[in-house]
């Protein structure tokens, strides 16, 4: 029965004993870079999507802690003064939103059509503008409905 030879272990021993041997290379190094790269980018999106709900949670934390000390306090908690924690909402924007998936979907696709690949250009350029367009429809409706 013919022995295992590990040869990152050997590697890493002919390394330690100061011997230089170009034969014994690790070929998943180029494979553990791209691991980190893929695990970067889960944290950073994750950091990018729980960030705001973190901070929004601590916004309303604030607001319920303010309202305690009120009635704590004997004050009389009216339904206007919740409506005072609340920061004003902005209205309904779809021609915005449909201008800003236009603006992201344009370039991307035609960034693959230059490339040369249509089939990921019609799937990573093609979604944003029809979701841009469905904005746009969107905000022609509101606009005919405010009108009549």
């Amino acid at each position: 029965m013919a022995e295992v030879v590990n040869f990152t272990r050997l590697a890493s021993k002919a390394g330690a004993c100061g011997i230089y041997c170009s034969t014994f290379t690790n070929e998943d190094t180029t494979m553990g870079n791209e691991i980190w790269l893929v695990m970067l980018l889960i944290v950073v999106t994750a950091v990018c999507i729980l960030t705001p709900i973190y901070l929004r949670y601590l916004q309303r934390m604030k607001e319920l802690d303010t309202l305690v000390k009120l009635a704590e306090g004997g004050h009389e908690v009216r339904v206007d003064m919740l409506s005072l924690l609340q920061p004003p909402r902005a209205p309904r924007n779809d021609m915005r939103r449909g201008l800003i998936f236009l603006a992201a979907g344009i370039p991307l696709a035609l960034a693959f059509v230059i490339d040369g690949t249509y089939m990921t250009a019609v799937l990573l350029g093609g979604i944003p503008i029809l979701t841009g367009l469905g904005f746009l429809v969107l905000a022609k409706l509101d606009a005919a409905r405010a009108q009549g």
